[in-house]
C-alpha cells in the first residue's frame, strides 16, 4: 500500500511514506513442533529473512500502477532477562511520481521496530509489543517522506489449534523531525489468520487496514491466498501468495486491488553436537519412574519442565504413560503438541539426560 506524489495537500507525501514502512506484513519461521502451523508467527524466536512483493495494479489516484518490494530481517534477542524481536524492513519503490506521473524507482524509507516478547502462560500464545522507528533512507525525493518518526507495535499470534492461527499487528507511528514539511500520523491494523490444509498447504488472510489521520483518509482491503510451507533441518521455507481487494476506501493513492507475493525463511539455530549415547538409558530409567511412581515423578518432571526455556515432556519419556497421574494426562498432551523447535528440543533434552536429573525424576515409593 503506499501513496503517489500526485497527490498534494498536508500530509499527502508524508502518508505515501508511511505507508511505505507500515507494511509489516506476517512473516517467520516455526516455533513449535508443527512448523506448518508456526511457520507465519511474525514472534517467532527465530532468526528470518524474508522477501515480499506487493504489486499494486490500480491505485484509486491516479489509475496506475506501482509496486513495493520488501526485504526484511528478524532476529531474537536479550535484554538482561528479558526477550525481544528485533526486525528491520526496508522496501524498493516503484511509484508514479510529479505531475507527469513518471514512474521513479529507488529505496524507501528503513523501518525498524523491537517487541519486547511476554510470557502470558501458554508457549502456543505469542505477545509482543514495543517500540518502532522510520528513517528517512529513500533515495528519490518522491518514494520517502524525508521525516523521522517514533511509535508502537503490538502483536498477538495464537496457535493453540494445530489448526487453525490467528492474530493481529497493530501499529502507530508519527513525525518526530526531518529536513521537510511532511507529517506522519498513520496508524494501521492487520488482521491475520491462517487455515492449514496439510502437507504444509494452507489458507490465508493477511490485509492491512490504514487510516491516515493527517488527511482522514483510509484503506481497507479483504483477501484470501494459498501457500506452502518447507521445513528442513536448517531452514523452514514459506512461500505463499495471496490477492487483495479493497472494499473500503478514501483519498489517492491507495491500491483498488493488488497481489501480495512472499518466499520466507526461517533459519534454524544451530543444534547442540554433544554426544547423545547415554540417551536411550536414562530416558528409560525416567520412563521407569514414571511408570513405578507416576504421581512424584510427574510432580518432579513438570517443576522441572517449568524451568526450562520449552517443554519436553514428550521427549524424555519412552513411549507413553501407564499409569498418567490424575491431571497429567492432559499436561502430557499439551508439552506433547507445544515441543518448540528442534535446537531447543536437543539443548534442553541434554540437559535432563546427560547432565543432574532431580531425584523427583527417578525415585520409586
Amino acid at each position: 500500500m503506499s501513496m503517489t506524489a500526485a497527490q498534494q495537500g498536508r500530509g499527502g507525501k508524508a502518508s505515501r511514506a508511511a505507508l511505505a514502512v507500515a507494511l509489516l506484513a506476517v512473516g517467520g519461521g516455526a516455533a513449535a513442533q508443527d512448523s506448518a502451523a508456526q511457520a507465519n508467527n511474525p514472534l517467532a524466536n527465530t532468526t528470518a529473512f524474508n522477501l515480499q512483493n506487493y504489486y499494486m495494479g490500480e491505485l484509486t489516484e491516479p489509475d496506475r500502477s506501482a509496486n513495493q518490494f520488501w526485504l526484511r530481517y528478524a532476529r531474537p534477542f536479550k535484554l538482561g532477562e528479558t526477550n525481544w524481536l528485533m526486525r528491520a524492513s526496508l522496501p524498493v519503490n516503484s511509484y508514479p511520481v510529479g505531475p507527469s506521473l513518471s514512474r521513479e524507482n529507488g529505496l524507501g524509507d528503513l523501518n525498524l521496530f523491537a517487541a519486547y516478547l511476554i510470557d502470558v502462560g501458554n508457549p502456543a500464545v505469542s505477545f509482543g509489543i514495543g517500540p518502532q522507528t522510520t528513517l528517512p533512507t529513500a533515495t528519490e525525493d518522491g518514494l520517502g517522506s524525508d521525516t523521522y518518526t517514533l511509535g508502537l507495535v503490538n502483536v498477538l499470534f495464537d496457535a493453540s489449534s494445530p489448526k487453525f492461527q490467528y492474530g493481529y499487528l497493530l501499529s502507530w507511528q508519527g513525525s518526530v523531525g526531518g529536513s521537510g514539511d511532511r507529517n506522519v500520523n498513520l496508524g494501521t491494523f492487520q488482521p491475520f489468520a491462517f487455515y492449514q490444509l496439510g502437507g504444509g498447504n494452507y489458507l490465508r488472510a493477511a490485509p492491512i487496514w490504514a487510516y491516515n489521520f493527517e488527511n482522514s483518509s483510509y484503506s481497507m482491503p479483504v483477501g484470501v491466498g494459498f501457500g506452502h510451507v518447507i521445513a528442513s533441518d536448517k531452514v523452514v521455507y514459506n512461500l505463499f501468495v495471496e490477492p487483495q481487494w479493497s472494499v473500503a476506501d478514501k483519498g489517492a493513492g491507495w491500491p483498488k486491488w493488488q497481489i501480495f507475493l512472499g518466499f520466507n525463511m526461517q533459519l534454524r539455530p544451530h543444534e547442540d553436537k554433544r554426544p547423545t549415547s547415554v540417551l536411550p538409558g536414562r530416558a528409560m530409567l525416567l520412563n521407569h519412574g514414571m511408570q513405578t511412581a507416576p504421581r512424584r515423578a510427574a510432580q518432579g518432571a513438570v517443576a522441572y519442565l517449568r524451568r526450562c526455556p520449552a517443554p519436553i515432556l514428550s521427549l524424555v519419556t519412552v513411549g507413553s504413560w501407564p499409569r498418567p497421574a490424575t491431571g497429567l494426562d492432559a499436561r502430557y498432551r499439551t508439552f506433547s503438541r507445544y515441543s518448540w523447535a528442534s535446537s531447543a528440543r536437543r539443548q534442553v533434552l541434554n540437559e535432563v539426560l546427560l547432565g543432574p536429573v532431580p531425584d523427583a525424576h527417578l525415585v520409586e515409593p
